[in-house]
């Protein structure tokens, strides 16, 4: 079961989506402008899950909670031509 909460920040809004899995990113999210993010360890426990879907995968662990790791999102983001429409998923374990 997905569960939608909006945030509202002055003149616009966001969609936040919860839920225990995979199943249903579909119904929420268009995979041609949407990006997973994800570390390695999730990623290889799942590989199969992520096929079809444009994937940004961490090296995982707190070493790597770090500024340099942003930096990198943001470029593979930009090299992937993500815009301020496309849906970010985060997936951890």
């Amino acid at each position: 079961m997905i569960q939608k909460k909006t945030f509202r920040f002055a003149q616009a809004a966001v969609d936040y989506y919860f839920a225990g899995g995979m199943a249903h990113l579909k119904q929420v999210a268009d995979p041609r402008t949407t990006v997973l993010i994800t570390d390695e360890n999730v990623f290889g426990h799942h590989e199969k899950r992520f096929k079809n879907w444009s994937t940004i995968v961490l090296q995982p662990g707190e070493a790597f909670k770090v500024q340099a790791t942003v930096d990198s999102v943001v470029q593979q983001l930009i090299d992937m031509g993500a815009d301020r429409k496309w849906t970010l998923v985060g997936i951890g374990g």
